[in-house]
């Protein structure tokens, strides 16, 4: 009984922990978005100015409201910026209708059908409008995510303080903005988190089912199933395939099912079936490239804005050294741990695959910051690398939060680089 007791208690403050971290950082995310909307100019809109006269000079100064009644308010409709206007777009009127073989402008197909369609139910049997649903979504699917990240972290045997360093790390991340407002990250991330959590319970038909729909939200998802697949592979043995493990088959093809019917549906729809790839190249100015392509280019010419204004190099570099140093220093500091074990090297690919993926998707460095922040075991890594160097773990949290708010502040604001 006193045991059970003690458990309770303990899952009791786990719970408390993680509501008051996901509820401060939400306050202090709005908040930073309010602050930078009425103290900085609107990217796309010139800001005014008015002239001071002083004794003896003059000078031209931005004008900011002086009256608090005054103050621009955020609102739902200020997360509607970027990529969520057309996955709102897809929830509200679908995809795009052209013949992929026809001249047509950029087409929505890029985009996966998970999130919008979980939109759109969820705005069918509500009184709310496609943002305000797609941000509470966002919102509650990363609250989900941290349960089970937590739970990730203590299977992962990080101590219950490290577990906390690990979620606040995640939280505070750069574009950890992504969360907040009408985009898939949070949903891929509460899906991958999920995917894994249960693969590592052996409960191998919800981490299939998870993987699977992962696979219909973002592109990546075809790593959770590698996750999967890999586990039993260590587990089972399943090179030696017996008519037993006949039911992981039929788990496989269940996860094959929703990214299957996408893709009918857009060969239906566009005359092909690899839309959604094919358009990246037609009119996304997107295209596979050889893994660090990108990041290369950076070294040999480094540029602060580049592509138009969508991407500021300089950081996205030092984003993307944050997290490559902390793979870079687990491998080499826990290398005896992990070299005769499958379990280890499997995690550590995954995490690998989540991060390096993303280089290989563009020429410029545009978005990597956002598609390497869903790449969790970095966080775990982090938590694990550093529990014995406060310094350099402040040091990451100063810089990361930091970066938090410029982003937070640059996203309300409009700024294309945040993308």
């Amino acid at each position: 009984m006193e045991s059970l007791l003690l458990k309770a208690k303990s899952n009791t403050q786990v719970l408390i922990f993680l509501l008051s971290l996901f509820v401060i950082t939400r306050i202090l995310l709005y908040f930073a978005g309010f602050l930078g909307m009425n103290l900085f100019p609107n990217y796309q809109i010139p800001p005014d100015y008015t002239v001071v006269q002083g004794h003896d000079f003059t000078s031209s100064q931005l004008s900011i409201q002086t009256d608090i009644s005054q103050l621009k308010k955020p609102s739902f409709e200020d997360l509607r910026k970027f990529d969520s206007v057309w996955y709102l777009g897809i929830a509200e009127n679908g995809y795009d209708t052209y013949n992929i073989n026809e001249s047509h402008p950029s087409a929505n197909w890029v985009f996966f059908p998970l999130y919008p369609l979980l939109v759109f139910l969820v705005e069918s049997i509500s009184k709310y409008d496609a943002t305000v649903v797609g941000s509470v979504l966002s919102n509650l699917f990363l609250l989900v995510s941290l349960f089970y990240f937590y739970g990730i972290c203590l299977k992962r045997g990080l101590k219950q303080e490290h577990a906390q360093v690990a979620v606040l790390l995640l939280l505070i991340f750069p574009t950890a903005i992504f969360y907040a407002v009408p985009y898939t990250e949070s949903l891929f991330l509460m899906l991958s988190l999920m995917t894994v959590y249960y693969a590592m319970q052996k409960r191998y038909f919800l981490a299939f089912l998870f993987g699977g729909l992962s696979a219909v939200t973002r592109n990546l998802g075809f790593v959770n199933l590698f996750f999967v697949v890999g586990t039993l592979l260590i587990e089972h043995r399943l090179y030696r395939f017996k008519w037993k493990d006949t039911k992981y088959l039929g788990y496989a093809i269940i996860s094959a099912l929703p990214l299957a019917g996408y893709l009918l549906y857009m060969k239906w729809l566009t005359g092909d079936m690899l839309a959604p790839i094919t358009e990246q190249s037609i009119n996304w100015y997107r295209k596979t490239v050889a893994p660090f392509s990108n990041y290369i280019h950076f070294i040999q010419k480094p540029y602060f804005s580049g592509n138009g204004g969508w991407e500021n190099g300089l950081l996205a570099f030092i984003i993307a050294n944050a997290v490559l140093v902390i793979f870079a220093a687990f491998l080499i500091m826990r290398w005896k741990d992990i070299r005769r074990n499958a379990h280890e090297w499997l995690f550590f690919a995954y995490g690998l695959l989540l991060m390096l993926i993303p280089f290989a998707s563009a020429e410029f460095l545009q978005s990597i910051p956002r598609y390497v922040m869903v790449a969790f075991p970095f966080y775990i890594y982090f938590a694990d690398v550093l529990k014995n160097n406060k310094a350099l773990q402040m040091f990451y949290f100063m810089m990361f939060f930091l970066l938090h708010i410029v982003y937070a502040i640059c996203y309300f604001n409009g700024y294309f680089f945040v993308v």
